[in-house]
């Protein structure tokens, strides 16, 4: 028998041992160049000031950072900057970067809060774009940044949300029924317009076949937004002929 090291096994040897470095080397080296076996995700040390409060945290270069969100009942937060009254904004309300984070940011953040009082959020759909509806239509506005921290750390008080649409139905003097939940799902079953208006927070309207503008003013307590997954407005005008159109809807939102 003829053993790995005789002269006729020398050269099988050889080309598996080269073979074996090839594609260990394929493993480790990139098209550039560069060895990237072992290479950490480099970290930045930061710091948050909260008042007279200080949390410390690592953020990753390269990535968006996600560091948390501060919270202050009767305030809401308008996000971290540089300095604690003017300086620039490096993260929102919620606590996350509003870019990638890099090496040469700074390292030192503080949290910048207003009166909840002074708190406006205005959200707009639609804009000159008609909608067309034949049984229920709905718009949503998600409870994150600056609104979800309002809530957040105001959740005994109550939200006014006034809505302004244009809306027309082919019908003609058709009965809506603009109503708001905590969430998308539609599960109103047979309640009639009354009842639901009555149950969410909602409100009837006559829609006839022109054009028309429409406005109301309703008030939702914030504790009930923020245990859903965002405020959202049904327009619903029932299981009827024709169609309704919408248009220009306009959010404004406040705190009572």
């Amino acid at each position: 028998m003829t053993g790995v090291f005789s002269k006729r096994g020398a050269p099988l040897l050889a080309l598996l041992l080269l073979a074996a470095f090839l594609l260990q080397a394929c493993a480790v080296i990139t098209p550039g160049g560069e060895d990237t076996a072992g290479k950490k995700e480099k970290t930045v040390a930061i710091t948050l000031y909260d008042g007279e409060e200080a949390r410390s945290y690592e953020v990753t270069v390269g990535k968006q950072a996600a560091i948390g969100e501060c919270i202050k009942h009767g305030y809401y937060s308008m996000g971290y900057y540089t300095a604690p009254e003017g300086g620039e904004r490096y993260f929102s309300a919620d606590g996350k970067s509003l870019s990638e984070w890099s090496e040469s940011f700074p390292t030192v953040f503080y949290v910048q809060y207003a009166p909840i009082g002074d708190f406006s959020c205005t959200k707009s759909f639609l804009d000159n774009e008609i909608h067309t509806l034949s049984y229920y239509t709905h718009a949503r506005i998600n409870t994150v940044g600056e609104l979800g921290n309002a809530l957040k750390g105001n959740l005994d008080k109550t939200i006014r949300v006034k809505l302004s649409f244009i809306a027309s139905d082919t019908s003609g003097d058709e009965d809506w029924v603009i109503y708001y939940k905590n969430t998308q799902s539609y599960n109103e079953g047979n309640l009639i317009s009354k009842a639901i208006a009555a149950k969410y927070h909602g409100f009837e309207i006559d829609v006839g076949s022109s054009y028309q503008s429409f406005s109301h003013i309703s008030y939702i307590p914030a504790s009930e937004i923020y245990a859903g997954e965002a405020l959202v407005a049904f327009f619903n005008r029932g299981a009827t002929f024709g169609d309704g159109k919408i248009k220009n809807i306009v959010f404004e939102l406040s705190f009572q």
